[in-house]
């Protein structure tokens, strides 16, 4: 249930995104599944992608939404890589704004 506090805070800001990033980025890696794991919403990399972005960390969003993209074509998961592109698309799109990034 952390990765929908995290997506919460990726949008709000509360919880705080910094303490969901403390609890989300060990397990990056991971794939979010519901239940018994019948169900899943994709690579952890995603929320993580986006709680970075709400700190202000593009940089280190990019690389989480990069990976995240990978991991949806390495898995043949087409409408999720899709979904993971847009983020990555957003983000590319605040780095050739100018936008400062840590």
């Amino acid at each position: 249930m952390a990765w929908q506090w995290g997506l919460i805070a990726a949008e709000l800001g509360r919880p705080g995104p910094e303490s969901m990033l403390a609890e989300l980025l060990p397990i990056s890696d991971q794939l979010v599944t519901l239940g018994t794991g019948c169900v899943s919403w994709g690579s952890m990399h995603d929320v993580v992608a986006m709680l970075l972005r709400a700190t202000g960390d593009v940089a280190g969003a990019r690389l989480h939404a990069r990976v995240a993209v990978e991991t949806h074509r390495r898995l043949g998961l087409s409408h999720l890589e899709r979904r993971s592109g847009t983020v990555l698309h957003q983000l590319d799109a605040l780095c050739h704004r100018g936008r400062p990034t840590r």
